[in-house]
């Protein structure tokens, strides 16, 4: 299996297997892509439609009319240079502003272990906990708490295969993290810094240096090839990069947060509905 069919594979069946987790999500394969839908989080990157070929193409304003039906900000994401005729549909459909999405893949003779000072690591355990790291992350991506209550509830990271991660220096919280393990392969999500502990070096030290370096190429992960996504999204108007702050349905998990952390991008991906909710739901989700 290529980097790139690992990635795809590994996003399929996380997503699909935390969208079960909550009363009216959908994750559909339906034919020649899938179709998300999370009422609990109005994020653009959890509400849309991944192609998984150029049948689908035809499928793609009838998939975002139901989204934004739904009262969601909705996206397609795409696989660079795997379906064309889905890039040009979404383009003409006015999904004209995107996001690039990097997949980093580390396969286990590239991890190794390395010495960690100053820094202590525990696993979320308990409510007071999973607030902390909620609040942790919210604080790092500058974004609505409302956003991030949903990911942190017992009911997800109590899933099977999901923990979360809270790294202190003394007695402040410093760092958080998602980790989800699906059979031999654990996905790395949320790793959140705020502001004021940046440039410190401590997510390097948090995972053994793994995160700095492959940003930087300095270690055996890698990009996985053919696996650089990106979400294709509405311009959003009104927002200036660098001096207007994006709306909770302007922002992106995972590659979005250091633009968004650093505002150098004002990150208009989403499609704005006509109505939806500004606050979340009971039964949420990530």
């Amino acid at each position: 299996m290529t980097d790139a069919e690992l990635v795809r594979d590994a996003l399929r069946a996380a997503f699909e297997s935390l969208y079960a987790l909550f009363d009216g999500a959908l994750y559909e394969r339906r034919d020649g892509y899938d179709f998300l839908l999370i009422p609990q989080i109005p994020v653009a990157q959890f509400n849309g439609v991944w192609p998984i070929d150029d049948e689908a193409a035809p499928e793609l304003p009838t998939a975002l009319a139901e989204l934004e039906a739904a009262g969601v900000p909705s996206s397609v994401q795409l696989r660079d240079g795997q379906t064309p005729a889905c890039e040009a549909e979404a383009r003409r459909f006015g999904l004209t502003t995107e996001l690039a999405m990097p997949a980093m893949v580390v396969r286990a003779p590239g991890l190794r272990k390395r010495a960690v000072d100053g820094i202590t690591i525990s696993a979320v355990a308990d409510d007071e906990q999973r607030t902390l790291a909620a609040e942790t992350a919210a604080a790092s991506f500058d974004a609505p708490l409302s956003i991030f209550e949903p990911i942190y509830r017992k009911k997800v990271l109590g899933a099977d295969g999901v923990r979360a991660y809270l790294a202190r220096t003394g007695d402040d919280v410093v760092s958080t993290s998602i980790g989800y393990t699906l059979a031999d392969t654990v996905g790395i999500f949320n790793v959140a810094t705020p502001a004021d502990y940046r440039g410190r070096g401590l997510r390097s030290r948090r995972d053994g240096g793994g995160s700095a370096r492959r940003l930087r190429g300095r270690s055996r992960g890698r990009v996985a090839a053919g696996e650089r996504a990106r979400i294709l999204g509405l311009p959003r108007a009104g927002l200036r990069a660098g001096r207007d702050r994006p709306s909770a349905d302007a922002l992106s998990y995972g590659s979005a947060k250091r633009r968004y952390a650093s505002r150098a991008s004002s990150l208009p991906f989403t499609r704005r509905p006509a109505r939806r909710s500004t606050t979340a739901p009971s039964g949420s989700c990530s």
